[in-house]
């Protein structure tokens, strides 16, 4: 964008010229409408180019032109002029104007020359600014102190400057017939050329560290960088800047070489060395070997003093140290106290002396720590004392010997314990070896356990010991293998364990006498095995009472003899404490101690233990009790073995409680089926008869019921007739569906038909599925209904008779009032001809209901398909223009009277009739609080809330109103009930909900 300064005193034409001129994008006018205006703005500097008018008052283009070169140098000037001003534009000409152009003529070409003028005095000024700065910048590229050059993307040069030529040494003659390749030194070859194609590629390679070669081979190393100008995707050229830094590298070297062997010889020693100022004890360097010792970094000691740091713990030895050295003396082996970073003391020896680099005193240390050599001498004596110390407390025995080439040696060290277990001195053990220990039988084991020992460094055994005084012990020993004092030495390590024997053979055996035992038979044998162990005078293992006031026994062995049926008060007994916090044992003076308790006092008891006896849950049901005439001693593994036999004990009395329990429900089980008036069966989910009490033998004629019982099939006392229902309500209890009435016709054993009612249940019996039975007999019943169902029909015949001549009378009164309607044309006597119409279609629809109503209850109530019923319904009474959709699963049926199908004819048809503009109706099903509940529900006006009631009333309605009622009456036979529970407006929602039992459904 080229912005223009246009100024003209003619407003009208800055604004003509603005418009051409900005049209074309390239340019961005400012006007003015004086010379001395556009003077005055300080934006005139900014402007790429002024065109100007040359009449304007105050100041003329010329004067105009001649102000702008002096004040502003060469910005493109051009004068724009009327025509004939010939003389104006030489003048403007010799004042360095630019170009002009002369006002008038085609608009179209005047401007687009104009902008011609403009375009082309700008790019003149830019092309002779650019030149310069070239010309300026190849002087400096010249004169600079760095190698510059450019190459082709075929390596020659295209450009170097004098530094170059001078540093390489070439001439410029030389530069046509070289390239980037010959002055690159073998070592940087290939790495110059990846980055000379990395930099005609385009890409940023960073700071390039290359070596060049000059014209008589010697290696110039340098560093700088590169890039490549491209032009329309291809590159053209490479600029590079390097500077030399051949001695840099090379001065860099010679002090890295000389630095390394300082570092080799001073960081790398493997002894600690140090140097430090000897004004004021600041650390110049330290060797690797005093970081690892004292724990610093390198970073934490450099520059710091040593007391700073803390490194002398000994002040008056680092006093004496420093003293010496000053006075001239080297230091020889001097030992001072240094602290590590951890804080740490360690003894450390030093040898040091004094040394000036660059003139000034430091002191230069070799360091040896000596810490571990002192510690050792230490370690060795607390090892010696440790060992005494270990040897002579130990509550286990330790032997110590040599193992020589026939075999274990002598003990050379026993201690205490081991003289206690053996009941041997200790000088009567150091004449004896290991394997003396051994009686006859285990000597024989010898070799075979020095050989383990060989192998493993280890062997644990055990030996049947007799001590001098005929004492029998077992012995457990843990030998093993290590060097003392280079020789191979055996350590043995010995336990008495007589007495784990003895708790494990006791446990043993008590467990022995419990198994195959229960109840108190259990018990009797856990009491005789615990007096045998312990040698007690008395047992006893008793049961809480369910008032917690007193123990009753169900097992006591008193002096080896059983006692029957014998309890004591809990209360100032030990076993009191016993039941309060767990297992108590008072060795003596139990009688004693507890006076309160007359048991104690009778039987002359001292010693007392006692353990509770817990449930499942933790409560304290029972105890176990051991009594003594003399001080009880129990052996340390008594109070857990006694507690295993509670945990058993108070099992076997939890199963005989609920033995008793169970043994008792049955007897009330037993009773009350055995005294019930109903017959009671069992049977398996074939039928097969399990148990009959007396009742359901009486029924069937049996006296002998044992004679049933797995051997007869209940389907034989079926009558034929109804022998398929009976199959089918086996089947629904295999699905799962029970507790509902059904009637059977039997057949006795007599011949006899009586009819039944009976209600089935799934049961477990003998630990197997089963069906319990209750059976009623309602022959009586049956026949009256039978007598009461003859009736009725003889009642309905004569009541359909009188019906149909009634309705005959009726339709040839209604044909006279329809004759008498047509010919009378007194309005009054119309008005009650249509009254009399109106009453005469009353008694019709009455007459039509107690044809409906006679059936209600007359026939028994049977088990429907719910679903077929709602399908017949909605065939029936459905309408093609209302939306039908029966969403009641299959298989579901309900007990009731026969005429329930009108139930749902009347709600389809009350929908239609009463319901407005219905367009679907939909019945569904659910199960609510073990209810089945059927809904019945359309869309259309709804009941208002006053008459969700009424409308089940005879007689309301906008018919007759005996649909509602009538299906009411007919649900209420099987105690089934219906309601209306909808939102006026939003349509009619009718709940029937079906008792438990009443409903089934049936296998999936």
């Amino acid at each position: 964008m080229i912005s223009v300064l246009y100024v003209d005193d003619e407003p009208d034409f800055l604004e003509l010229v603005r418009i051409f001129l900005e049209r074309t994008g390239e340019f961005q006018v400012a006007t003015s409408r004086s010379a001395r205006e556009a003077l005055a703005d300080p934006a005139i500097r900014s402007y790429d180019a002024v065109i100007s008018d040359y009449q304007m008052p105050g100041m003329n283009g010329i004067a105009f032109l001649k102000a702008v070169r002096e004040g502003f140098g060469d910005v493109p000037f051009i004068l724009f002029t009327g025509r004939g001003r010939e003389e104006v534009v030489i003048e403007a000409i010799n004042n360095g104007a630019d170009f002009y152009v002369q006002k008038g003529g085609n608009p179209k070409a005047q401007f687009a020359e104009l902008a011609h003028m403009v375009r082309q005095a700008v790019a003149g000024r830019r092309a002779k600014a650019t030149l310069a700065e070239q010309e300026q910048r190849y002087l400096d590229l010249q004169n600079a102190n760095d190698l510059i050059q450019s190459v082709t993307p075929d390596g020659h040069f295209r450009f170097v400057n004098t530094r170059w030529l001078d540093t390489l040494g070439y001439t410029a003659e030389e530069i046509p017939n070289l390239t980037i390749f010959d002055i690159i030194h073998e070592d940087s070859t290939d790495y110059c050329t990846e980055t000379f194609q990395r930099v005609m590629a385009g890409e940023s390679v960073g700071i390039i560290d290359a070596i060049f070669k000059t014209r008589d081979g010697r290696k110039v190393y340098v560093q700088g960088i590169a890039d490549c100008k491209i032009v329309d995707g291809a590159a053209r050229y490479t600029r590079g800047l390097f500077k030399d830094v051949t001695e840099r590298l090379e001065a860099e070297k010679a002090l890295r070489e000389s630095e390394h062997k300082f570092v080799t010889l001073f960081k790398s020693s493997p002894i600690m060395l140090t140097l430090a100022s000897a004004i004021d004890g600041t650390l110049i360097d330290v060797s690797d070997a005093f970081l690892r010792s004292t724990g610093y970094g390198r970073e934490e000691v450099i520059g710091r003093r040593t007391e700073e740091i803390g490194l002398f713990a000994d002040h008056a030895g680092y006093i004496g140290f420093v003293t010496t050295l000053q006075a001239g003396r080297p230091v020889e082996g001097m030992k001072m106290l240094c602290r590590s970073k951890n804080g740490a003391v360690s003894t450390c020896r030093f040898f040091s002396k004094m040394a000036l680099i660059n003139g000034r005193p430091h002191i230069l240390s070799a360091i040896e720590d000596v810490t571990e050599q002192k510690q050792a001498e230490e370690a060795v004596r607390e090892s010696e004392e440790r060992y005494r110390l270990i040897l002579e407390n130990a509550s286990e025995g330790i032997l110590v010997n040599e193992l020589t080439p026939r075999g274990p040696g002598r003990f050379i060290d026993v201690n205490d314990a081991a003289c206690r277990i053996l009941e041997m001195t200790r000088e009567e053990l150091r004449e004896m070896r290991l394997i003396d220990l051994d009686t006859p039988e285990t000597k024989r084991r010898a070799p075979a356990l020095v050989q383990e020992l060989m192998e493993k460094k280890q062997a644990v055994f055990q030996i049947d010991f007799r001590t001098k005084n005929g004492r029998e012990k077992v012995i457990e020993i843990s030998v093993s293998l290590f060097g003392l004092k280079g020789k191979p030495t055996m350590l043995s390590v010995i336990r008495d364990i007589t007495e784990q024997k003895a708790a494990a053979s006791a446990l043993n055996a008590l467990v022995t006498g419990m198994v195959g035992t229960t109840g108190r038979e259990a018990l009797d044998r856990m009491a005789e095995s615990i007096s045998a162990w312990l040698g007690a005078d008395c047992v006893m293992i008793g049961e809480i009472t369910p008032d917690g006031e007193r123990v009753q026994l169900l097992s006591m062995l008193l002096d080896g003899k059983n006692v029957p049926d014998y309890s004591y008060i809990l209360k100032g007994t030990p076993c009191e404490d016993t039941a309060s916090v767990g297992f108590c044992v008072y060795p003596e003076n139990a009688a004693r101690l507890f006076p309160g308790s007359l048991d104690l006092r009778d039987l002359k008891i001292q010693g007392y233990a006692g353990t509770p006896l817990r449930d499942s849950t933790g409560r304290v049901v029972g105890i176990l009790c051991i009594l003594s005439r003399t001080p009880l001693t129990l052996p340390p593994s008594a109070p857990e073995i006694l507690e295993i036999v509670a945990a058993k004990a108070a099992a076997e009395i939890g199963r005989m409680t609920a033995e008793k329990a169970l043994s008792e429900s049955e007897e009330k089980f037993r009773t009350l089926v055995e005294h019930s008036l109903d017959g009671i069966l069992i049977l398996d989910p074939e039928g097969t008869i399990l148990f009959a009490n007396h009742a359901a033998g009486r029924l069937v004629g049996v006296e002998d019921l044992a004679g049933l019982f797995g051997k007869r099939n209940v389907i034989e006392f079926i009558a034929p007739e109804s022998q398929e229902d009976l199959a089918r309500d086996f089947e629904n209890v295999a699905g799962g569906t029970d507790g509902y009435i059904a009637r059977y016709r039997i057949t006795t054993m007599n011949q006899e038909v009586r009819w039944i009612e009976s209600l089935g249940k799934t049961i477990v019996f003998n630990g197997a599925p089963s069906i319990l039975v209750s059976l009623r007999d309602v022959t009586e019943r049956q026949r009256m209904e039978d007598a009461l169902h003859q009736a009725n029909t003889k009642l309905n015949l004569l009541s359909g008779i009188t019906r149909h001549d009634i309705s005959n009378q009726l339709q040839i009164l209604n044909g006279y009032l329809g004759l008498l309607q047509e010919n009378d044309t007194d309005p009054s006597f119309a008005e009650r001809l249509s009254r009399v119409a109106t009453a005469s279609g009353r008694i019709s629809s009455m007459i039509q209901f107690t044809g409906e109503y006679q059936e209600v209850g007359v026939n028994r109530p049977a088990w429907h398909d719910l679903r077929a019923l709602v399908e017949d319904a909605g065939r029936s009474a459905g309408s093609p223009q209302v939306a039908f959709f029966n969403e009641i699963p299959g298989e579901v049926e309900v007990f009731a009277d026969p005429l329930i199908s009108k139930v749902f004819f009347n709600l389809i048809d009350n929908a239609l009739r009463h319901g407005g503009k219905v367009t679907t109706v939909r019945f569904a099903s659910e199960v609510r609080d073990g209810d089945c509940v059927v809904v019945c529900e359309d869309d259309g006006d709804g009941v208002p809330p006053g008459e969700k009631e009424k409308i089940f009333g005879r007689g309301v309605g906008k018919h007759t109103g005996f649909g509602l009622s009538l299906s009411r009456e007919i649900l209420d036979i099987t105690g089934i009930t219906i309601r209306e529970v909808g939102e006026a407006g939003r349509g009619a929602w009718f709940e029937i909900t079906i008792p438990k039992g009443q409903y089934r459904v049936g296998p999936e």
